[in-house]
């Protein structure tokens, strides 16, 4: 007769149930990590459509701010009549630059909040303000949620 261990099972019954585990523990792990990759995904989304381009056009402004500055040195320093007539003319270009990267920025922030209330009045709802706080490092719901703004 054959030997049965104290289970009930013998060495074909252990093995299945070894490999079962073993499958078991391959498709949850599986699973895991597809919902994982999905919600770094859907964050790598919000810091590619959000945020980098809030961060290009805020670092284009820094950029034309700080060309103005330079111009306006140079302003400063110019000895002679020609070389105040160019230096301020490229002030005003400089000028310029700044005023159209600062006027791309609230364009592309306008257009943001028009997208949201256009949502919010089609569905009642407004998934910006969730993503933004996500992008922001709140990571979702704020310990805050609810409480009036600061100041």
């Amino acid at each position: 007769m054959k030997s049965m261990s104290s289970h009930g099972l013998g060495l074909r019954g252990r093995l299945f149930a070894a490999f079962g585990a073993v499958a078991t523990i391959t498709v949850l792990a599986s699973a895991t990590a597809f919902v994982s990759y999905d919600r770094l995904g859907r964050s790598l989304e919000v810091v590619t459509g959000t945020s980098l381009p809030h961060v290009t056009r805020a670092s284009n402004i820094a950029v034309a701010a700080a060309e103005v500055v330079g111009q306006a040195q140079a302003l400063l320093a110019a000895s002679g009549a020609d070389d105040r007539t160019r230096a301020l003319k490229a002030l005003d270009d400089a000028r310029a630059a700044l005023n159209e990267a600062v006027a791309a920025q609230l364009r592309a922030l306008g257009a943001e909040v028009v997208r949201a209330a256009r949502q919010f009045q089609a569905d009642g709802t407004c998934d910006y303000a969730e993503e933004n706080q996500f992008a922001r490092g709140g990571g979702g719901q704020s310990a805050n949620a609810g409480a009036a703004p600061p100041g």
